[in-house]
């Protein structure tokens, strides 16, 4: 679903995509190359159309991203009395994939999801919250089912078994990545991964990570955008360890329906 602005010529010039649901989740995806044609009022009346869908939905949580540097950035000093409340701070990344390391020498074996291999997508949904404890956007009221469903139901991405894997060490499930590709342009990003609480600590942080840069080649990926929240010092430092350099300093901003 689009919200926009237009002008009297007709010409849009502020818009953004609503993403989702990815289970109880929306995204605001902003057009950021088109903030200049539009004051931030007219972005604010948007935002709170988003939101007023958004209340349609019991418990949905709307997500918006804000770049500390970008135009919208002045949204900050309206978004409260628009019911959205600062979830935290947020680093991201970027690399070409042709520069991220390869996964040789892992010492994890990973499969994808049925028919391709052996798990079916509803034991992915009930791994999910394992691997999901500690991480600041989970929320343990969302249905993981649907929630990796709507990942995969995103048309603008590659989808289907081979875009989820699940990592086995000492024989036993030991982490999940998520990764997907759009395959108009390779952009690619990890769209989940996680380590179960057993095997962390354990080095295997790096390999994981490695393995979503070969799930990106498979599927032709070409640039991967990636970020955490800025107080996750150990993810911080793969992204290092792994050449990606920084890209943008985010604000995130969530605004939670029927709590207004």
């Amino acid at each position: 679903m689009r919200f926009t602005t237009k002008n009297n010529d007709g010409r849009e010039i502020a818009g953004f995509s609503l993403l989702g649901p990815f289970g109880n989740f929306f995204v605001i995806d902003l057009d950021r190359e088109k903030g200049g044609d539009a004051e931030i009022s007219v972005w604010a009346k948007l935002v709170e159309q988003a939101t007023k869908y958004v209340s349609t939905v019991p418990r949905a949580i709307l997500i918006f991203r804000l770049d500390e540097a970008g135009f919208e950035h002045e949204l900050v000093t309206l978004l409260p009395s628009l019911g959205f409340t600062k979830k935290f701070d947020r680093i991201e990344f970027q690399s070409l994939i042709e520069n991220l390391p390869t996964e040789n020498g892992t010492p994890i074996r990973w499969e994808p999801l049925s028919p391709i291999g052996n798990w079916t997508i509803e034991q992915a949904a009930a791994f999910l919250p394992t691997i999901a404890q500690g991480d600041p956007n989970f929320d343990p009221n969302e249905d993981p089912l649907e929630a990796i469903k709507g990942y995969l139901g995103d048309s603008s991405l590659t989808t289907g078994p081979n875009c989820v894997h699940i990592g086995f060490a000492q024989d036993k499930a030991a982490a999940m990545v998520i990764a997907q590709v759009r395959p108009e342009n390779g952009w690619s990003r990890i769209t989940y991964m996680g380590i179960a609480p057993t095997f962390r600590n354990k080095g295997f942080g790096k390999w994981v990570h490695r393995h979503g840069f070969s799930m990106f080649r498979e599927q032709g990926g070409k640039l991967y955008h990636g970020g955490t929240v800025a107080s996750n010092t150990s993810m911080i430092r793969l992204f290092q360890l792994h050449g990606c350099k920084e890209y943008r300093r985010m604000q995130e901003w969530v605004y939670v329906s029927g709590t207004h």
